[in-house]
């Protein structure tokens, strides 16, 4: 029966991420027949881990390219709980340049350094 639970939530959110419930198909990957997909576990204030682990894995690509973006390399960025606030800080769009996101993965380590006891309650992480 958990089986089934979990394949079901695996259908519904995996094909709302996809673009909703419909048969609608992923465009093409820029990698060939390969689907990249990046996913964020959540965990509170210790969303600071994976932060820091994508700001470390950003700057290693911009040592090969300047230009490089993370979330360019993937063709679909899920998470739960606090990933899913680092997702979407990632895959939202700046304001003033639409194909960058609207936070570095570096600006992410910030806000969680300067916000998160604001947001997650400290009490329960001591």
């Amino acid at each position: 029966m958990a089986h089934h639970l979990v394949l079901f939530f695996v259908l519904v959110f995996g094909g709302q991420l996809i673009g909703g419930l419909s048969a609608q198909k992923l465009p093409p990957s820029e990698y060939g027949n390969m689907i990249t997909i990046l996913t964020i576990d959540g965990g509170g204030i210790k969303g600071i881990i994976p932060a820091t682990v994508l700001d470390y894995l950003d700057k290693a690509l911009k040592v090969k390219d300047p230009n490089a973006e993370l979330v360019h390399y993937f063709d679909v960025i899920g998470g739960n709980g606090t990933g899913g606030l680092i997702t979407a800080m990632l895959a939202t769009s700046g304001p003033h340049h639409p194909n960058l996101p609207a936070f570095t993965p570096a600006e992410i380590v910030e806000f969680y350094k300067q916000n998160g006891p604001q947001i997650f309650n400290e009490s329960r992480y001591n």
